[in-house]
């Protein structure tokens, strides 16, 4: 967390393998795009808010979390935003 150019690089990464359309992705230990982050598991979401305006949120943890809650919060959370946003 100390290294705030490394989170924004791994977040950028994320955004740019992940498939158009994909709500949700999830990598786990080897599966993350910055090496230097094998021993944990990084869940993302992208969000496009109107004009264009894109970004990505996500949660690091253990490779031991709790999947399905981690990705039922960010879903609320993308869905907040959508609404947040066309108000």
């Amino acid at each position: 967390m100390e290294q705030k150019e490394l989170l924004k690089g791994l977040f950028d990464e994320v955004q740019l393998l992940s498939e158009p359309g994909s709500e949700i992705q999830v990598y786990i230990g080897d599966e993350t795009p910055v090496q230097t982050m094998k021993d944990c598991s990084v869940v993302t979401a992208n969000y496009v808010l109107g004009d264009g305006l894109r970004g990505t949120i996500g949660i690091i943890g253990p490779k031991r979390m709790d999947y399905e809650k981690v990705v039922g919060t960010l879903r609320t959370l993308v869905s907040q935003l959508n609404e947040t946003f066309n108000k």
